[in-house]
């Protein structure tokens, strides 16, 4: 078995047997979601009263975590040479274990082609979430030893048929077509290295949670009637 498949593997063993844990994270996650990281460029202010005030299940949490890392131990014994596969992603980074799953990763032997994140949503705007978890996926492949000097991130958008479309574009190393909303990015280990240093630094106590208020995010927000930088 190669090297990253073997290093994924390994990783996933250690946090199923429940060696793989951080014991200096906020609230005492012991590891953290892609998705939680992504929040935190919505609004880690939001994040943190949501943690803060218990509102979050932590049992729940850790076993939905371990049903994600099972299916590295299925899927990491049996690796694929070429095609799509759907595999949840898993590394210590700075210390800080960090699970995420991308929709689907594109293989050819040790490289990685491409990631996929695709979404029915026709909110077309990239947000810096979404930046920050194409950049963690793809620093977490080259960190687990993977070839990603090639790689492409593509967050595409629109219906299922579309999606379903847009998977045969990209397989043939082709842009998908104009119906479906298509942002492409490169691995790019400098911009990884500072958006997931910036997250990490909230989680390791190294800084305070930081507010991302606007009209629209307030509003809907459950938490402005106690955050001092709600905007009304």
């Amino acid at each position: 078995m190669e090297d990253h498949w073997q290093n994924l593997l390994e990783l996933a063993q250690q946090f199923y047997e429940g060696w793989l844990r951080a014991p200096n994270i906020r609230f005492n996650l012991g590891f953290l979601r892609g998705s939680e990281i992504k929040q935190q460029f919505y609004c880690e202010l939001l994040l943190h009263f949501k943690y803060s005030r218990g509102e979050v299940d932590l049992e729940q949490r850790q076993s939905t975590a371990r049903r994600i890392v099972s299916k590295v131990l299925i899927e990491a014994r049996r690796p694929v040479r070429y095609g799509w596969i759907r595999i949840p992603l898993i590394y210590p980074i700075k210390g800080v274990p960090v699970i995420t799953s991308p929709d689907a990763i594109l293989v050819n032997e040790d490289k990685v082609v491409a990631i996929v994140k695709a979404s029915t949503s026709r909110f077309l705007r990239l947000s810096l979430g979404d930046e920050a978890l194409a950049r963690l996926q793809m620093y977490m492949l080259e960190l687990l030893g993977f070839n990603t000097l090639e790689t492409r991130y593509y967050i595409v958008k629109g219906s299922r048929d579309e999606l379903v479309e847009a998977l045969l574009y990209i397989k043939n190393n082709k842009v998908p077509p104009p119906k479906v909303k298509t942002h492409i990015l490169a691995h790019d280990e400098q911009r990884a290295e500072e958006l997931v240093s910036w997250a990490l630094a909230y989680w390791t106590y190294k800084r305070e949670p930081r507010p991302n208020p606007s009209p629209g995010k307030c509003r809907k927000c459950p938490y402005r009637s106690i955050c001092p930088r709600a905007i009304t």
